[in-house]
């Protein structure tokens, strides 16, 4: 972790009031501006299909509608005073609890909020179990496959990123043929994420591709296996590195 974001870190108020430095992930692949968390959800704003907005806000990433007034006239909380409750949340969480402190971060912000948390939790298996619900419960984790595999699966602890049905499944794994749906035939050979169900990596390659999708297929061992997940009813299969006999054919 670089020592501008160790800086930034030491005092909850900087990290949330900030305006001009930038968070930095560890190999400044993945960051979190820190003038993000002292805009509003509307600053944040990007227009997105059919002229709809979104806020793009580390606590708050949802649709936008009309303006905070509306909100107020139709009795329901507006994107800032949401943003304003969950910073008095994660003045709350900070240094002690890293799933308070992760799960209050929109979903697309929750794997910085991970890397911030590291060396809160004691034991320390207990940040790999969070580690283990992040990756669950994100799109697209893959994004930040080298932080992923540097940080977390390739750590001596990383066994605790599995529950323990997930665990005992990984132990008694010898060898598996996965496979990897994707819109290209590059982006499925190289991914983390693949699968033992043949349809459900054929549902993910045809789910996004705007053209030709791609279906890779590989045999694996357990040297290539950093994990096994089951929690999202995917047949999950995380790998740490592709192994040479993987091929790819076009859907």
């Amino acid at each position: 972790m670089g020592r501008d974001k160790l800086a930034l870190m030491e005092t909850v108020p900087d990290r949330f009031t900030q305006t001009t430095d930038v968070c930095m992930g560890p190999g400044g692949t993945f960051y979190i501006p820190a003038a993000l968390y002292a805009q509003s959800p509307w600053e944040t704003a990007r227009t997105i299909d059919r002229g709809f907005r979104i806020a793009k806000h580390p606590l708050y990433c949802d649709l936008l509608l009309g303006d905070e007034s509306a909100y107020l006239k139709a009795g329901v909380p507006g994107p800032n005073q949401i943003v304003q409750h969950l910073k008095e949340r994660l003045t709350g969480f900070w240094g002690k609890d890293p799933i308070g402190y992760i799960f209050t971060h929109a979903r697309p912000y929750r794997f910085q909020a991970l890397l911030d948390t590291r060396g809160w939790a004691r034991p320390e298996s207990t940040w790999f179990e969070a580690a283990g619900a992040v990756w669950v419960d994100s799109e697209g984790p893959g994004l930040n496959k080298a932080l992923w595999l540097d940080k977390v699966f390739h750590q001596k602890l990383s066994l605790f990123i599995m529950d323990e049905q997930e665990q005992a499944l990984f132990k008694k794994t010898d060898s598996l043929i996965v496979y990897r749906g994707a819109d290209s035939k590059g982006h499925a050979l190289r991914g983390l994420s693949w699968s033992t169900d043949r349809k459900q990596a054929i549902w993910f390659a045809r789910r996004f591709a705007p053209g030709q999708p791609w279906l890779a297929k590989a045999q694996v061992t357990r040297q290539h296996i950093a994990a096994r997940f089951l929690r999202r009813g995917e047949e999950e299969v995380i790998l740490k590195a592709v192994p040479r006999n993987a091929t790819a054919q076009a859907l």
